[in-house]
């Protein structure tokens, strides 16, 4: 993956009140960038753009069903 770049939003829901950790009252905002360097001359691009793909889906799905 040449470039590119990845932005999250977590909401919380309006009954949660406070700052508790949070860029602002509702919403924390972060932002992942991902730089790849020393790929095996053997790997091409789009093979490691699709396995990183597939690792952060599964991540996804790892956090969202609560680990």
């Amino acid at each position: 993956m040449s470039g590119g770049g990845y932005r999250m939003s977590l909401f919380y829901p309006p009954a949660e009140r406070g700052h508790r950790g949070k860029t602002t009252e509702h919403e924390d905002g972060t932002e992942v960038t991902m730089l790849f360097e020393d790929i095996p001359p053997g790997i091409r691009p789009e093979d490691n753009e699709a396995g990183t793909r597939s690792s952060l889906e599964k991540l996804a799905r790892y956090v969202e069903s609560g680990g």
